[in-house]
């Protein structure tokens, strides 16, 4: 019974990243950079969750393999994202160093077809501070007059959720991966967490940005 709950939820994830999508075309127009790039990144999510189900409930093949290259573009996305409040040599700097890490535990100390924790809670840990350092930054910049029409607003907020609550799933995983009940809830977590996720992407592609904002952090 636990393990169909879990298959619906993940099926049901693929079908939710459909809302942004459906925005797409719309948001590709937009003169919003955050709109255009989460636009895009929203085409890939929906391709890797296709190929992630497909592999995992039609093949009955292990996926994880996918997990790790989608870690290192949801990372490389979300610093990307936020490269007007990291600026661009830290940006730089990060994405070189995350993606050389990642590509190390993965042939050189992990395996490509066994989930790797530490590298999805750095990338976790990464994006909290990239939003928190965002929140910070617009909270100082008195230019701000509508955070609510900011998009970037919008997916901060789902990021801080989502990554804040995977955090401590990816932390304690090694725990919870041996005992098969306990990795079905894992999974089944992070599926509803994908959800909410991908329904603030679709708040971010809907708000209409002002014409002109005034603010760097939009």
């Amino acid at each position: 019974m636990l393990k169909e709950i879990v298959m619906a939820l993940n099926f049901y994830a693929i079908f939710v990243i459909l809302l942004p999508i459906l925005l797409v075309p719309r948001s590709l127009k937009s003169d919003n950079a955050c709109q255009k790039e989460l636009s895009i990144f929203s085409l890939i999510i929906l391709i890797f969750n296709a190929a992630l189900a497909y592999l995992a409930y039609v093949l009955n093949q292990n996926n994880l393999w996918l997990i790790h290259i989608y870690t290192m573009l949801e990372l490389s996305f979300f610093t990307w994202v936020f490269r007007t409040v990291l600026g661009r040599n830290l940006t730089l700097l990060i994405l070189i160093i995350f993606n050389g890490l990642a590509l190390m535990g993965i042939f050189i100390f992990g395996d490509l077809e066994k989930f790797n924790p530490w590298t999805s809670a750095l990338e976790a840990l990464l994006i909290i501070l990239y939003v928190l350092s965002y929140f910070y930054q617009t909270a100082r910049d008195i230019k701000v007059e509508d955070i609510t029409r900011m998009p970037l607003f919008w997916l901060s907020t789902g990021a801080l959720i989502y990554f804040s609550s995977s955090l401590f799933l990816f932390i304690f995983s090694n725990y919870i991966f041996p005992e098969v009940k306990l990795s079905l809830i894992f999974w089944g977590i992070h599926a509803m967490l994908s959800i909410l996720l991908y329904i603030f992407f679709f708040i971010t592609l809907w708000v209409k940005p002002p014409i002109k904002s005034s603010s760097s952090f939009s």
